[in-house]
């Protein structure tokens, strides 16, 4: 979705439709507002004050403009309390205006200014939030149809109409950050919703050499030979069964001179059938959604290139598919890995965690500031804290408070679980020196998967993202998240190294 401002008389404004905001028990006497129910016999005032349920009900009201100005329909909507409207209720607001005006077909549309109604928050926070809402909101996966993909089209044009007071230089600053990081959570969501049999590992190598083609990155791949030197054994072992050929990809990005990069790391298993430990129906279907993980630091480091951040930035992502076959992995076999420890493979469907092994030991080779990484880890996130919420877990307390503020602000919600040493005990082997499951089963599984990770960091500052329950939407459209992935994980990163950036 393109999003910019509009300038020049309000009526001669041509626009499919225009959308005028109100609140509840405050008079919108913005001069745009005033001059467009001068237009209409003051109507508009009227419609809205008639009826009584409007602001509780946050209604719509429609109607078409007839001719009376270059805009087809006016739409009134309410955002109900100004004292209780913030950031959140300002998406959401804007993801409705996207899926109303979609059953119109309009292809663009015009906010008129709220900030007559928003003293708890700057011009700047009101229109990112709704570009955040509306860009979010915008995205389709259609492009694997053939048929009535014009019926379903949501507008893909945006206009703000500012108030005279409003700085326009600082707030299109402002809008356009929010596209370029919401176009990338877009991004996202197209390649976690994308066929296996199209997004497989060797399609997200050639999506790392096409951003750091894009971005300017430096770019490694290691195949399998190399990657056998290198003792990845445990990565190689969950591929072993796969046609397709693993890889471990990594992508760097300088934006400071003489700092420690932070090393973000994403899960990137293609298709993940389960291996021997075979998935179940009414499981296995959306497993090609198991490189979400790789999707979200991928395209975090090019929106991070995009952004020009000043900080150094490592992208490590082991891509594999996890596959039954003759020569797959068995329940009880033990591999070494790449930084010596040796693994009881109990599960061949706790494989994230071995790929994630390796890639994290490699992590530890740039002798980081710190390693953040994303998986689409356990089932057990869900159990723990439902969809709306990521559990992370990780070895530093002020890290993680920094990303807990993150994900307040960008919405996208983060909640600790303990690392107690306890825990650990879990996942000792009996033959080897670990084993990739915890204890009894349903038992803290989302920790234990944690645990386990945490073996192959070293002493760095580590932060895991298990978004095995909230990268998923198996519902419809709701708000600014569609069906399929939702995209969560690259905006509450992205602002945690915005903050750290600033501070620095």
């Amino acid at each position: 979705m393109d999003v910019a401002i509009k300038t020049g008389p309000i009526e001669h404004i041509e626009t499919g439709t225009i959308v005028i905001p109100f609140f509840k028990n405050l008079e919108n006497v913005t001069e745009s507002f005033v001059v467009l129910d001068k237009i209409f016999g003051e109507s508009l005032s009227h419609a809205v004050h008639e009826d009584e349920g409007f602001h509780d009900n946050s209604r719509l009201f429609t109607t078409l403009s007839l001719g009376k100005v270059h805009a087809k329909r006016i739409v009134l909507a309410s955002l109900g309390d100004p004292k209780e409207v913030n950031a959140e209720k300002l998406r959401a607001f804007a993801a409705k205006m996207v899926s109303c005006l979609q059953n119109y077909h309009e292809k663009d549309f015009i906010i008129l200014s709220p900030c007559y109604g928003m003293h708890n928050m700057v011009p700047e926070e009101v229109y990112y939030a709704l570009t955040e809402g509306a860009v979010l909101a915008s995205y389709d996966c259609d492009k694997y149809k053939t048929k009535d993909k014009d019926k379903s089209k949501k507008p893909n044009k945006l206009y703000f109409y500012l108030d005279n007071n409003e700085n326009k230089s600082e707030i299109l600053k402002v809008i356009q950050k929010s596209v370029l990081i919401c176009s990338y959570s877009n991004k996202v969501k197209d390649l976690a919703n994308g066929p296996s049999n199209i997004v497989t590992p060797g399609y997200l190598v050639q999506t790392a050499k096409k951003i750091a083609s894009d971005c300017k990155l430096k770019l490694k791949v290691f195949d399998e030979r190399s990657m056998r030197r290198e003792g990845m054994n445990c990565l190689l072992a969950v591929a072993q069964g796969s046609v397709q050929k693993p890889a471990l990809i990594v992508l760097e990005y300088k934006g400071a001179k003489g700092k420690q990069p932070i090393v973000i790391v994403g899960k990137g298993v293609t298709f993940d059938a389960g291996g021997i430990n075979l998935k179940p129906t009414g499981y296995i279907e959306t497993m090609k959604e198991d490189m979400t993980g790789a999707s979200v630091v991928l395209n975090t480091i090019a929106a991070v290139a995009q952004l020009k951040l000043p900080i150094n930035l490592v992208c490590v992502v082991p891509a594999v598919e996890n596959m039954p076959s003759g020569t797959a992995v068995k329940p009880g076999d033990i591999v070494k890995s790449a930084n010596g420890k040796t693994v009881e493979i109990m599960n061949t469907d706790a494989e994230g965690r071995l790929i994630l092994a390796d890639a994290l030991n490699y992590a530890t080779k740039y002798k980081p500031a710190a390693i953040i990484d994303f998986a689409t880890l356990t089932g057990a996130s869900f159990v723990a804290l439902g969809k709306t919420t990521t559990p992370i877990m990780g070895t530093d307390p002020a890290m993680i408070d920094q990303i807990i503020q993150a994900g307040k602000e960008t919405y996208e919600r983060c909640w600790e679980l303990p690392l107690f040493d306890e825990y650990s005990e879990a996942i000792k082997g009996d033959l080897a020196d670990i084993k990739n499951v915890g204890g009894a089963k349903g038992e803290a599984g989302t920790i234990a998967g944690a645990v386990f990770l945490k073996e192959f960091v070293d002493d760095y500052h580590w932060v895991h993202f298990d978004i095995g329950g909230s990268s998923w939407n198996h519902g419809g459209d709701k708000g600014y998240y569609q069906k399929g992935s939702t995209g969560i994980g690259l905006r509450v990163l992205v602002r945690y190294l915005e903050n750290l950036s600033h501070k620095e």
